[in-house]
């Protein structure tokens, strides 16, 4: 989300207070992602402590928390986890927003660094682990999985056969077929 929604930074202070039993000094909206309906927040606290704040609001899948914090608790430390409420859920509610609170970690993703010989070597590591660890069939089951349907091949298969045989008098239409 890049623009801040409609939460104001004392009632996330007040809640994570409440919620998780930390004192937020600072609240800071960071324009980040491409999820229209989740904004993440750094927040700081007055022990200095730095936390990541994801705001779900509509459809929330659980197993979007449920599965990284099972993996980090079965060993795979590259996973960021999310951290647990003071009464060990995983998320919680604000008004129509559902709260996942991470520890904060600074630094620069694969996409804007080169990897290092040592680098890929953990990747590949910790991929190994991600696809050696038994996932209980109950938390298995709750996974989607990806039919690769052929719905949006053929749609775009349409599209580009109508863009070599029709021409368009709507500008915008002219420059998407030109493009």
């Amino acid at each position: 989300m890049l623009e801040a929604p409609n939460l104001s930074k004392a009632a996330i202070a007040a809640h994570l207070d409440c919620a998780y039993g930390l004192t937020a000094v600072e609240v800071t909206f960071l324009p980040l992602g491409a999820d229209v309906n989740t904004a993440v927040y750094r927040v700081v606290t007055d022990d200095g402590a730095r936390y990541f704040l994801k705001a779900r609001k509509g459809h929330f899948d659980a197993t979007s928390v449920i599965v990284p914090r099972f993996l980090s608790d079965h060993g795979i430390k590259q996973v960021i986890p999310p951290l647990r409420a003071q009464a060990g859920q995983l998320w919680v509610d604000l008004t129509s927003f559902r709260l996942v609170l991470y520890s904060f970690v600074e630094g620069l993703n694969g996409y804007e660094v080169k990897l290092s010989d040592r680098h890929w070597a953990a990747l590949g590591a910790a991929l190994r682990a991600l696809h050696t660890l038994e996932v209980p069939q109950s938390l298995a089951c709750d996974i989607r999985r990806e039919a690769y349907s052929s719905r949006w091949r053929a749609r775009v298969r349409k599209f580009l056969v109508r863009v070599e045989r029709d021409s368009f008098t709507d500008p915008v239409a002219a420059d998407l077929a030109a493009v």
